[in-house]
C-alpha cells in the first residue's frame, strides 16, 4: 500500500478553543462510532526524538536493546507509539534517525497490525 505522508514539526502553544472541541465534539463521536462498529480500531499517535545522553542508557530501552552513549556525538532516538483507544493495546517503534521514511515505516507497521 503506498502512503502519503507530510509532517510539520510546529512547536506552538494548543489552542483552548480546538482542545475544547475535541473533548466536547470530536472525541465523544469518535467513541460512538467506536462503540457501534463504524469504525474498527481508534488509535492515538505519539513520538518523541530522545538524545543519547547519560540517563538514555538506563531508561526508554528494553533490557536487551540498550545503547552505549558515544561522548562527543550527537545520537539519540525517534520513538514513536500508538495505542489503541479500545483495547490499550500499545505499539512502539525505534529509530536511529529522525525523517518522514522513519514515520512512513512506523505506519506501515500499524497497517499491518491493523489491516
Amino acid at each position: 500500500m503506498d502512503l502519503a505522508i507530510q509532517r510539520q514539526r510546529i512547536q506552538a502553544k494548543p489552542d483552548p478553543d480546538l482542545q475544547k472541541e475535541f473533548k466536547k465534539v470530536t472525541f465523544p463521536e469518535l467513541k460512538q462510532q467506536l462503540e457501534n462498529g463504524i469504525i474498527d480500531h481508534l488509535l492515538f499517535e505519539e513520538e518523541a526524538f530522545i538524545r543519547a545522553y547519560q540517563a538514555l542508557r538506563y531508561t526508554g530501552f528494553q533490557k536487551d536493546s540498550r545503547r552505549k552513549s558515544e561522548h562527543g556525538q550527537h545520537k539519540g532516538a525517534e520513538l514513536f507509539a500508538s495505542i489503541n483507544y479500545g483495547t490499550g493495546e500499545i505499539t512502539n517503534y525505534e529509530e536511529e534517525n529522525s525523517s518522514s521514511l522513519a514515520f512512513k515505516r512506523f505506519l506501515e507497521l500499524l497497517l499491518n497490525e491493523y489491516p
